[in-house]
């Protein structure tokens, strides 16, 4: 299965690194791409290019500001 987990590292007050971990740990029998989001609109990008590649599973791990671009992509 692939999975594309859509991270921006500005939520959780700076705690992505974590984050990521956790991810990392919880898909650890899936192939798992990460991408950080790094400015406003990219994780629509992001998704819009998820979809393209056909990931099986896109994961948006951020606030509701995430949720609502990745949504958009899609």
């Amino acid at each position: 299965m692939k999975i594309k987990v859509i991270l921006n590292p500005k939520s959780s007050n700076g705690n992505y690194k974590s984050l990521e971990a956790i991810l990392k740990a919880k898909f650890a029998h899936s192939l798992v791409d990460i991408e950080q989001t790094a400015h406003p609109r990219h994780a629509t990008d992001i998704a819009r290019n998820a979809v393209k590649s056909e990931v099986d599973t896109i994961v948006a791990a951020g606030g509701d500001g995430t949720v609502n671009e990745v949504l958009n992509g899609i």
